[in-house]
């Protein structure tokens, strides 16, 4: 069944086992993931070992960026050679027995039937804590005003005498909202960071230290410049994301107490499906867009102008 795939057919010709694909691989650069061994492992026609595979999370760690195609010098693309298994473990019902391959079942049934279903590719109704642990059950289970453990390490300290309703009291919700948000959204920037100054040439960093500049000169004149494309991407993107902020809101406040949480994209959520007002709230949703093309419009001319690509 696997090899009667067309995928299978055009993206396995002969493999060598020479390990480019999984060189180039950006997954492979932070899961435990090898593309090679995944290939050799069809090869094998062991149907045994490839149902293993079909029930491992391996198969769903691929992004289908499909940078190995060209690299290869067989001319073969393992990215195919993924879809077709994760479409056959998906028909046998073998994908039900890895944690990824029960995420991708979530993520069909949100997005993919959402989108035949209503029309929508989210549905804010959906929008649940089992499926964002990272904002709804852990930050619920630490601003919890009985058991929370902020509450208790805040009460061991002698910080305060009595618990506190941090997303029910209007003077705290807002605070812990933007903690959450502070917290969730560093690590992406502090990433590329440190992506971006890993690019850095060594050639200009050793010849200004030659001259006689110091660390801080050296940041400011060689590397900062450097960081200018990288710095342009997070604020646009944080900007973005920042006016987008809804299951956050979804899972913890609605809104409250006394709309002190409500944002531009949860208001409009209540007007839409709450208030039924789909005319006034498709305008709010154009006006949104235009905003944010403005805003990263001048985002643009005023950091664009000294990054060079």
């Amino acid at each position: 069944m696997l090899m009667e795939d067309v995928r299978m057919k055009e993206g396995l010709h002969s493999c060598m086992n020479c390990g480019v694909c999984t060189g180039v691989c950006p997954a492979a650069e932070f899961y435990n993931y090898d593309p090679r061994q995944i290939v050799s492992i069809v090869q094998t026609r062991d149907d045994e070992t490839i149902e293993r595979l079909l029930k491992s999370d391996t198969i769903w760690y691929c992004g289908e960026c499909m940078s190995c195609r060209p690299r290869c010098p067989r001319g073969n693309t393992p990215g195919y050679v993924i879809q077709a298994l994760r479409t056959l473990s998906q028909k046998l019902g073998f994908f039900v027995e890895s944690e990824k391959g029960r995420q991708q079942l979530a993520l069909k049934r949100i997005i993919g039937e959402n989108i035949l279903r209503t029309g929508y590719c989210i549905v804010p109704r959906l929008v649940k804590p089992d499926l964002h642990p990272e904002q709804g059950t852990v930050w619920k289970w630490i601003y919890d005003p009985l058991n929370g453990i902020l509450n208790w390490i805040l009460k061991s300290l002698d910080l305060i005498e009595k618990n506190i309703m941090w997303t029910g009291d209007k003077r705290y919700a807002l605070w812990a909202i933007l903690i959450i948000l502070i917290t969730t959204s560093v690590g992406q920037p502090i990433i590329l960071y440190i992506a971006s100054l890993g690019n850095v040439p060594k050639d200009y960093v050793e010849a200004a230290q030659v001259d006689g500049a110091n660390d801080f000169q050296v940041f400011w004149k060689i590397k900062w410049p450097s960081l200018l494309p990288t710095t342009l991407y997070i604020v646009v993107i944080t900007t973005i994301n920042s006016f987008q902020c809804f299951s956050l809101i979804q899972l913890l406040t609605s809104g409250g107490p006394n709309y002190r949480t409500t944002t531009i994209m949860y208001y409009l959520y209540e007007t839409a499906f709450k208030k039924f007002e789909y005319g006034y709230a498709n305008a709010m949703g154009v006006i949104l867009a235009l905003i944010i093309g403005f805003i990263s419009f001048v985002q643009f001319k005023a950091l664009g102008s000294d990054v060079e690509y």
